[in-house]
C-alpha cells in the first residue's frame, strides 16, 4: 500500500462517505446517477460499442463538458488504468481495494509518453485479475472497451465530440472549441435476485462515485495543461 499525504487521505474519506450515502440513498438517486451530466438525447442515442451488448440488463450514460479540444483530452484518457496512469479518482480507495498500482504511485498529473501507444487488442486492467480489452480505438474520437466472462459481460465506451455552442444558451459559449465527453457502460449478467442486488444496489452506486471523480479529474488535467 502506498504512503498517501493528508490531502489524498482526506479525499479518500470524502469518497468513502459519498459511496456510503449513495448506497443508502440508492433508490432515490439511481435515476439521477445513471445519466449524470447527460441530456436525455445523449442518454438514449446510439453510441459506438452498443452492438457488443445488444440487450443490456443495465446501462448508464454520463457526460461532462471540458474546456479543451478532443486532441488535448485524448492523451489523458488512453493512459488510464491499473499499472498505467491510474484513474484520476480516489487513489486511497483504489489502493485499499488492491487497484491502486500506478506508474507514478498516485494518479498521474502528466501525460505519460510510454502509455500513448494503446492499440486494439491491448488490455486495460482494473486490478490484477480483471481487465477490459480495447475493441475499438479512433483518436481522438472514441475508445471502446469490452470484457466477457462466464457470469457477465460489459462494455465501457468513451466518446469525445466537439462541444456544441448554441446561440440561445450563453453557458455553452465557454466551451467553444472544447469537448463533450460521453461515457456509456452496458452490462449483461445471469438473472437472479442476488445478482440484481449485487449489481444494482452495490456495484452501480460505487461505480458512480468513483467514475464521477474520474471524469472531474480528467477534466481538471486536460484543462490545466
Amino acid at each position: 500500500m502506498h504512503h498517501h499525504d493528508l490531502e489524498h487521505i482526506a479525499d479518500g474519506v470524502v469518497g468513502a462517505a459519498a459511496i456510503a450515502s449513495t448506497i443508502i440513498a440508492n433508490p432515490l438517486l439511481r435515476a439521477f446517477y445513471r445519466k449524470w451530466g447527460a441530456t436525455e438525447h445523449e442518454a438514449h442515442k446510439p453510441l459506438p460499442g452498443d452492438e457488443l451488448i445488444a440487450s443490456p440488463r443495465m446501462q448508464y450514460t454520463r457526460a461532462i463538458s471540458i474546456k479543451a479540444p478532443p486532441a488535448a483530452v485524448w492523451p489523458w484518457l488512453i493512459q488510464i488504468g491499473y499499472e498505467r496512469a491510474g484513474w484520476y479518482s480516489y487513489d486511497v480507495l483504489e489502493d485499499m481495494t488492491g487497484a491502486g498500482k500506478f506508474v507514478d504511485g498516485e494518479s498521474a498529473d502528466r501525460v505519460v509518453d510510454a502509455l500513448q501507444t494503446l492499440k486494439v487488442g491491448d488490455q486495460i486492467k482494473l486490478h490484477e485479475h480483471l481487465s477490459y480489452t480495447v475493441r475499438e480505438l479512433e483518436a481522438p474520437a472514441r475508445m471502446v472497451l469490452f470484457d466477457a466472462r462466464e457470469d457477465h459481460s460489459s462494455s465501457w465506451v468513451f466518446v469525445l465530440e466537439d462541444h456544441e455552442v448554441h446561440p440561445d444558451d450563453p453557458d455553452t459559449a465557454a466551451y467553444a472549441g472544447g469537448t463533450r465527453l460521453l461515457v456509456r457502460w452496458r452490462l449483461d449478467y445471469e438473472p437472479s435476485r442476488s445478482n440484481d442486488l449485487m449489481w444494482k444496489a452495490f456495484v452501480e452506486p460505487i461505480n458512480f462515485v468513483m467514475e464521477r471523480k474520474m471524469l472531474l479529474g480528467l477534466r481538471e488535467r486536460a484543462e490545466q495543461r
